[in-house]
């Protein structure tokens, strides 16, 4: 995600002051400070999520001799599971809250640089993606549904369907990506 975001700055300095963009250059100033903020955030995010299991790990350590260490061990394990699924969560909505200004730079900036607007919301989406993976596979190990699907926390298909991620976004990213390089990136020989 953070490189997306470091790809929209790059995108809205290429656009800025230069000749022929003088209509976006104040949009491309608000979107190169919204997405600078942003790739702070997900630097930040992305370091809570390398420890994010570790309360997890640390939680299977404790003793299990008796009733009452086993209870206390069980309920460290889930509130380190879903520590290790809300931090993806966070990443994923935060990267999804990017896609929009990723195809903006597209759109608006410099021609000479749609390829790397493009490259910025491939690369949010696939970072979107691989924090639901872990948002999935962490939320399974919950048996505590009622928490799974709490605010901010992932929410749960169910009967056996297994955990399931809503993008705060509409369209759907799927969606956005239709078509997009063909409309926006020419080759300039």
């Amino acid at each position: 995600g953070a490189a997306g975001a470091a790809l929209i700055e790059m995108v809205c300095n290429l656009t800025i002051d230069k000749k022929n963009y003088e209509d976006a250059w104040d949009r491309m100033r608000e979107l190169r400070g919204h997405a600078e903020r942003t790739r702070s955030e997900l630097l930040t995010l992305a370091d809570r999520d390398a420890t994010a299991f570790d309360g997890v790990m640390e939680a299977f350590r404790m003793p299990k001799d008796t009733d009452e260490h086993r209870a206390v061990r069980a309920a460290a394990i889930q509130r380190g599971y879903l520590t290790a699924a809300q931090v993806p969560l966070q990443i994923a909505r935060v990267s999804v809250s990017l896609m929009p200004l990723a195809l903006e730079t597209v759109e608006r900036g410099n021609v000479n640089a749609a390829s790397d607007g493009v490259s910025a919301a491939q690369m949010l989406f696939a970072g979107t993606e691989c924090a639901i993976y872990n948002v999935q596979i962490n939320a399974a190990a919950l048996k505590d549904q009622a928490a799974a699907g709490a605010p901010g926390s992932p929410k749960t298909a169910g009967e056996g369907g297994g955990p399931t991620v809503d993008y705060l976004y509409e369209p759907a990213p799927e969606e956005i990506f239709r078509d997009l390089l063909p409309r926006h990136v020419q080759i300039q020989v």
